[in-house]
This record gives structure tokens, sequence and C-alpha cells, in this order.
């Protein structure tokens, strides 16, 4: 994605966080270009909706990688917290939780999807950014808090005790 991202040749910055196998080479490339910033491992797991403010894209570049196909990554609803917009691929689901309110990579053909999408993100409005990020919030809000995934388990827990037919389950 980092590698992509530079090829794009945009005026914008990339930041990054996080940790793992690759933190080193990451900080390695930050340091050598000005359009990366990588600020690691934030010390807090709430420092993420601070941090998430200086940008005006999220972005999970999740790959189709096997096992991971019918996994929801629960980010997602860290990202629309954010009220910012969000790149992703719609990989375990994240298409139908955010619909047509996100931007979407084809994780089959990563590298070349995500340079075509930060380019055509890159010359969006900035507030057409701000109200896709504020719908995305709005909706996870709406849709899915405790209460409202408690409701849907009961209404697909009677159906099945009823023997009614339950969407989506075959």
């Amino acid at each position: 994605m980092v590698e992509a991202f530079l090829k794009t040749g945009i005026p914008g910055r990339l930041h990054l966080c996080g940790f793992g196998k690759q933190s080193g080479e990451i900080q390695a490339l930050a340091a050598r270009h000005p359009q990366l910033q990588f600020d690691g491992l934030l010390p807090k797991q709430s420092d993420c909706l601070d941090w998430a403010q200086k940008v005006d894209v999220l972005v999970n570049p999740r790959l189709n990688i096997w096992g991971l196909e019918n996994s929801f990554p629960s980010k997602i609803f860290e990202f629309s917290m954010t009220g910012k917009a969000i790149l992703t691929t719609p990989t375990g689901g994240v298409d139908r939780v955010l619909g047509d309110r996100a931007f979407y990579l084809d994780a089959d053909r990563f590298e070349a999807s995500f340079a075509d999408q930060v380019r055509a993100i890159s010359g969006m409005d900035r507030e057409l950014l701000r109200q896709r990020g504020r719908s995305i919030r709005e909706h996870v809000m709406a849709e899915y808090t405790w209460d409202r995934q408690a409701a849907r388990m009961t209404e697909f827990m009677a159906a099945l005790v009823d023997g009614r037919s339950v969407p989506g389950l075959a």
C-alpha cells in the first residue's frame, strides 16, 4: 500500500500508525519520503479517534487472504466512529455494513486499485469527503448499536424456533 501510494505522485500525505513485522521498513520509508508520516503504535487505543482527525480518509487495506473472507474487521466500527471517509476492501461483509457510503478497493488487483482510488479521492472536494464520513458514522450509530443487534438476534432466533424462513440462511 505504501509503495502504491508513493507511485501515485499525488501531493498529499499518507499517515500511518500501528505495529507489526513491517514497522521498521515503514519507518525507514517515512524517513526517506516526506509524503509519508509513520506514528508507530499509539500509546492507547483511545488515541486512535484523535489521531484520525488529522486525515481525510481512513484506509483498511485488507487483502483476500484465505480464512479472512468471512471475518469482519472490527476496525471498521472504530473507523466509523471518527466521522471520516473510509477506503476499504469489501472483505467479510464490510460492503454490506457501509454500503455506498465508503470507497472500495479491488483486493484482487490491490496495488492498481489502491492507486486509482487514491488518485480519484485526492481530487474530490474535502466537504464531500466529510459528508461521506458523517454519513458512515450516522448509519453505523443507527444500525449497529448493541440494542439494534440484540433485536436482530432475537428476531433471528424467534424465526428459527417458530420454523419461519430466516433471510440469508440457506
